[in-house]
């Protein structure tokens, strides 16, 4: 994350955390690979030329992700409603912060507890993933193609272990909340469909609507159901959302006997 404020009037807005979401900017980047990988999976055609990160990726900018909340000094309020004509400029420091404390090669189930917003920090592990996944599906077909499609693969590949997986547990006020669904969908389908273990999604709307693809959770975040939902032998599970949930959710987990020292507040 960064710490982000106002260079004229310091003094009068709180410093922001905001953090950092490249994958914002890659949407066409996952629309190539999408199609090239369907174009050879579906028709068996091949990729008229290989992707190429540089011609995609090369950039000058820094995406960030802010929400607005409109508290009397808030400082998102402020960045939000700031005159643009009038070229204000903002102070950033960073980078900071663990992060996600994932190394590389990680193995094992992962969790993820999120609200709203809280999904944020992790759009970037999930592209990612989804990424690994177009690679890996590719990989038992030709290894070649698979590199020429996905050309950052095989250093995914190594990113991942072979038995990394990820749990989402996701909650939004209703479907139009619902940030980064294209990827989460994406990566939903695939695993299905190509009977990869990698990832699954749980996706619960407090307006009770159910989505129509992803398994929908009705039952509380407790302690029955972190004893039913999470193994024993998890590695990490990283909470994210609004004061309430990033307080009852590691409760939950804590009570039902897991270690705190794998839960992870991001």
């Amino acid at each position: 994350f960064f710490f982000f404020n106002d260079t004229a009037t310091t003094e009068i807005y709180t410093e922001q955390i905001v953090g950092s979401v490249r994958c914002v900017q890659e949407t066409e980047l996952r629309g190539l690979i999408r199609k090239a990988t369907m174009n050879y999976l579906q028709n068996n055609e091949l990729p008229e030329n290989p992707i190429i990160l540089d011609n995609i990726l090369r950039t000058s900018q820094l995406p960030l992700i802010i929400k607005k909340y409109s508290f009397a000094n808030g400082f998102s309020k402020h960045i939000h409603e700031a005159d643009i004509i009038k070229r204000p400029q903002f102070y950033i420091q960073g980078q900071s912060g663990p992060g996600l404390e994932l190394k590389s090669g990680a193995n094992g189930t992962h969790i993820i507890f999120v609200a709203g917003t809280g999904i944020f920090p992790f759009l970037d592990l999930l592209d990612a993933l989804l990424k690994r996944v177009y690679f890996e599906i590719l990989l038992d077909k030709d290894s070649e193609v698979a590199k020429q499609i996905v050309p950052n693969g095989e250093e995914l590949m190594a990113q991942f272990g072979p038995k990394f997986r990820v749990c989402l547990y996701a909650s939004f006020a209703d479907k139009e909340d619902f940030i980064g669904e294209d990827i989460v969908l994406e990566l939903e389908k695939l695993c299905r469909t190509y009977e990869k273990e990698r990832f699954e999604a749980v996706i619960r709307y407090s307006s009770g609507v159910r989505h129509e693809y992803f398994r929908t959770q009705t039952k509380r975040y407790d302690r029955k159901f972190m004893k039913e939902h999470i193994p024993l032998n998890v590695q990490k599970i990283w909470v994210c959302g609004s004061p309430d949930f990033n307080r009852q959710i590691p409760q939950s987990i804590a009570s039902a006997g897991f270690d705190k020292e794998k839960i992870i507040m991001v």
